[in-house]
C-alpha cells in the first residue's frame, strides 16, 4: 500500500507547520518554530479565514489581554488602524496611548456621546451647499432621527409609532434651526 492509501498506518506522519501569517506570538513549545497569527492578517492576506473577528476565551489570569495587547501593537506596525471598543477594565488603555492613539473614556458620570451631533456628514452638506447639501443634510438628519428613536425605543420597551417619529423629526429640526451655526445641538 502506498502513504495515500494507508495514509493512517504510516509511521513517519509529521503535521503541518505552524502559519507564518500574522503577528509574530511566540514559539511552538515542541518544534521552538515562531507561531503568527492574528485576525486580520488571516482574513486580509492569508484568507484562512472568512471573517476577520476573535473570540478570545480563558480563565483569568492566562494571557488573554496580554496576547490581545500583542496583536494591537503588531497589527499597528503594519499599518492597521485598532479601535478598542468597551474596554471596561481598562486593558488596552495604555497601550493605545503609547502607540499615539486618542482614549475616550464614556460611561456613568464621565463623557458623553451627543446623539444628536452628525458630525463630519453635517459639516460636508454645509459645505457642499446646493441640491447635494440639501440631501447629504437630510440624510444626517435621518441617522440623528434613527438614534434618537432607537434610545427612545429601548426606554421606554416598545418602538415609536409613526406619528412620533414625524414629531420627534420636526422637534430636531426645530433644535437644529434654534442651534448656533457650526455647533451641535444640545438637548436642554
Amino acid at each position: 500500500a502506498t502513504t495515500v492509501q494507508a495514509c493512517g498506518l504510516w509511521p513517519f506522519a509529521a503535521g503541518s507547520g505552524a502559519p507564518m501569517t500574522g503577528v509574530p506570538l511566540g514559539q511552538h513549545l515542541q518544534t521552538g518554530a515562531t507561531v503568527c497569527g492574528d485576525p486580520i492578517s488571516w482574513f486580509t492576506r492569508a484568507r484562512y479565514i472568512s471573517n476577520p473577528s476573535l473570540f478570545m476565551l480563558g480563565m483569568p489570569g492566562l494571557g488573554k489581554s496580554t496576547l490581545i495587547n500583542r496583536m494591537l501593537i503588531g497589527l499597528t506596525a503594519t499599518g492597521v488602524t485598532p479601535l478598542v471598543l468597551g474596554d471596561l477594565k481598562p486593558d488596552y488603555a495604555d497601550t493605545v496611548r503609547a502607540l499615539g492613539g486618542q482614549v475616550i473614556s464614556i460611561g456613568r458620570g464621565v463623557g458623553g456621546i451627543n446623539v444628536l451631533d452628525p458630525g463630519a456628514m453635517g459639516e460636508a452638506a454645509v459645505r457642499l451647499g446646493g441640491e447635494r447639501g440639501r440631501v447629504l443634510a437630510a440624510e444626517a438628519h435621518g441617522r440623528v432621527l434613527n438614534m434618537v428613536a432607537a434610545l427612545i425605543t429601548i426606554v421606554r420597551g416598545r418602538p415609536m409609532d409613526d406619528h412620533e417619529q414625524s414629531v420627534l423629526s420636526a422637534c430636531l429640526h426645530h433644535l437644529v434651526d434654534r442651534t448656533e451655526r457650526g455647533r451641535a445641538p444640545l438637548l436642554p
